[in-house]
């Protein structure tokens, strides 16, 4: 399955470096390029990543790479990932970074499952680390 990865900015070559240093998934990860505007002298724009994940394997790897990553942003970053049936889901540096470690490991094994396509619901935090109500 193929989940879509954006974020806005030069952050998305450093989410693309933390899933070159995890070896479990050596070649799941390829740059998606758009095209430069007619007219333009530079070649395409990267503008997001695609993460091709086969069934039981490397969601979990793929999950804990990304919430780590966005935990580790010291500045205000959003990354947005999209399943082929178009489900959505937002993470943002600052909410993501408030919660404590047991909650963390929560929100990677939800995101995991959902990763590979399940209906899991994953908890979404706000400023101060609660979940929205």
């Amino acid at each position: 399955m193929d989940i879509v990865m954006t974020v806005r900015g030069e952050e998305l070559y450093s989410l693309r470096k933390e899933f070159d240093d995890e070896i479990e998934l050596a070649g799941v990860v390829r740059e998606h390029t758009v095209s430069p505007p007619p007219g333009a002298l530079s070649g395409g724009v990267v503008d997001a990543l695609i993460v091709a994940l086969a069934p039981g394997g490397a969601a979990s790897v793929a999950a804990a790479v990304v919430i780590t990553w966005i935990r580790n942003r010291r500045r205000s970053v959003e990354i947005t990932l999209r399943r082929p049936d178009r489900s959505e889901l937002r993470f943002r540096a600052e909410t993501v970074r408030a919660v404590d470690g047991e909650r963390v490991q929560e929100i990677t094994t939800a995101l995991a499952k959902w990763l590979e396509g399940q209906d899991t619901p994953v908890p979404q935090v706000e400023r101060d680390g609660e979940e929205p109500r």
